[in-house]
């Protein structure tokens, strides 16, 4: 069942990474919000990964 979560995850991480992409040539302010809520989530991921993982420095 984690698997699978984990896969619904990554999956979403990914079409969030996609439209962010797609949205950097976009001049409206609404855009550029959403642009910058999809880095916020990118930022709280990489933070909560680092943090819960074993190995921080990949030793």
């Amino acid at each position: 069942m984690k698997n699978k979560w984990n896969l619904i995850y990554e999956i979403i991480m990914v079409a969030l990474a996609t439209y962010s992409v797609s949205m950097i040539w976009g001049e409206t302010q609404l855009f550029s919000f959403a642009d910058r809520i999809v880095w916020l989530i990118f930022f709280i991921d990489v933070t909560v990964r680092l943090m819960t993982s074993d190995s921080k420095w990949g030793i």
